[in-house]
């Protein structure tokens, strides 16, 4: 039996060594999806789904533990889109018992949609929420997906756009790209596990390196470099942005 609990994850930047997940595997299927190869689980990862069991009191238990080794900012949402409906009221559960420990969620959804409830819960507890676009996915389109983060931007709601994309190329054409840059927008460089994903996007395999395991981008096209915050691999630099939690004008 997997409770839903707060998961080391090993080393790793801002909000990145502590996470929680609602479920094992994810139903977004994005082409490329990290979380599929850390797992382990391949193509089983979209398809032999399984929701964790939750239990308030464990979850506490495990807040209440993280808090005390000095945690304070924690990703929810890193193997699994912890905000699909289907997940709706345990979702909501811990947006609100993690807040009530003292814990900061980074929120990072392609389906999360809007809830007056979440909007409450997101600011009550000053969670941060990260609407992601790009990939090939079966999540909502990008532009309904940032409908939904300027839904929450407007009421208040500390909320991020964080884009996964080629960064070797163009910036695509698109009717919300174009718009990200007004706003706080956190740029993650796709890195692809084979050559048969790599195919998918069209990568140009001349501006990647193959390094332990992923095709990683050695180059930035001129039509990124406008956007300021970056998370991820760039050549052999390891960008952070701390997930703009922080404010702080050196990150």
């Amino acid at each position: 039996m997997s409770f839903v609990k707060i998961d080391e994850n090993g080393k790793g930047g801002f909000a990145c060594s502590k996470s929680i997940d609602l479920e094992i595997g994810c139903r977004n299927a994005c082409k490329g999806c990290y979380g599929s190869k850390t797992t382990y689980m391949s193509e089983s990862y979209f398809h032999n789904i399984k929701i964790k069991d939750y239990d308030e009191k464990k979850f506490r238990t495990s807040c209440k533990s993280t808090f005390s080794k000095g945690f304070r900012n924690i990703r929810f949402s890193k193997h699994s889109d912890s905000a699909s409906s289907h997940l709706s009221q345990n979702f909501k559960s811990v947006l609100k018992i993690a807040g009530e420990e003292g814990l900061k969620l980074v929120v990072v959804s392609k389906s999360l949609t809007y809830e007056e409830d979440v909007v409450k819960l997101m600011k009550e507890h000053e969670h941060v929420l990260h609407i992601s676009l790009g990939m090939i996915t079966n999540a909502p389109s990008d532009k309904d997906r940032f409908d939904t983060f300027l839904q929450y931007k407007e009421s208040g709601v500390n909320a991020k756009i964080r884009i996964v994309d080629d960064i070797t190329k163009e910036m695509p054409e698109s009717p919300v790209y174009g718009q990200c840059n007004m706003f706080d927008c956190i740029v993650t460089p796709m890195r692809y596990a084979s050559k048969t994903i790599a195919a998918e996007y069209g990568i140009d395999h001349s501006k990647y390196k193959y390094v332990n395991g992923y095709y990683r981008p050695q180059t930035v096209h001129p039509d990124w470099e406008i956007m300021p915050h970056w998370c991820g691999e760039v050549g052999s630099e390891i960008k952070c942005c701390k997930c703009l939690v922080i404010e702080d004008d050196s990150i």
